[in-house]
């Protein structure tokens, strides 16, 4: 996307989290039944990539044809999609080869983190699975450096330790973590309502869940800019016509 105008951004990215897909009633969250909403989320509005922040299926014991079906979903949609496993997927996404994945799909797998590179965005991504949801685990520990490319975003799935109640629970993210982030935009997940958690210069939120019965089913919008901070919006879906 080209910049035509200062209020035109240059990147636009759906961000999305805890899905959950087969929990609950597992009939009504199944892949085909749900998918649609958030492939109409793209088509609607316009985004150049698409982030999920973890706990994408509601257990690591989903049938392959469900990830198989997600995975042949997302690569229809021809853009970039970056999947963070969370706490609920563990290793899911292991049984899915390589070179089976789409052209457009960057799975994030390696335990000490990874950063996915999008040249034809000038985008990198880092994020570190959720593999060992206890209260060892550092989300965003081992957070590289800002790269050389032109925007950098950073997805993580855990709990932003902003109460004294969240003291020994699991996959926790520090305040100062947030603070010390030198990055665009941090994605997250494992809350399921919309929330701004920014404690430094870089925004920082979770995009909430885009279905479910306790919260508004939201997805958030992150508009990048070259010369002033992220634009995040909070859509709720489905989205009216």
């Amino acid at each position: 996307m080209i910049n035509a105008h200062n209020d035109d951004p240059s990147l636009k990215i759906l961000h999305t989290a805890d899905l959950h897909f087969l929990g609950d009633t597992a009939r009504l969250n199944s892949v085909e039944d749900r998918f649609p909403i958030i492939k109409d989320a793209v088509n609607k509005l316009d985004v150049d990539a698409v982030i999920l922040a973890g706990d994408i299926f509601d257990t690591p014991h989903a049938p392959p044809e469900q990830v198989t079906r997600l995975i042949h979903d997302l690569s229809q949609i021809s853009i970039p999609c970056v999947l963070l496993p969370g706490n609920h997927d563990a290793r899911i996404f292991d049984q899915i080869a390589n070179e089976k994945t789409g052209d457009n799909i960057f799975l994030i797998t390696k335990e000490e983190g990874e950063t996915i590179l999008i040249s034809s965005l000038n985008l990198a991504i880092w994020g570190k699975p959720t593999y060992d949801h206890t209260p060892q685990f550092r989300p965003l520990e081992g957070m590289p450096k800002r790269p050389d490319n032109k925007w950098y975003i950073v997805v993580a799935h855990g709990l932003v330790y902003d109460s004294p109640d969240f003291e020994g629970r699991s996959s926790l993210i520090h305040p100062e973590e947030l603070i010390e982030a030198d990055c665009d935009y941090i994605a997250l997940g494992h809350v399921h309502a919309f929330r701004d958690v920014t404690k430094g210069k870089t925004p920082a939120f979770y995009s909430g869940a885009p279905w479910g019965s306790t919260t508004t089913p939201t997805v958030a919008l992150i508009s990048l800019y070259p010369e002033k901070p992220a634009k995040v919006e909070q859509i709720t879906v489905p989205i009216e016509q």
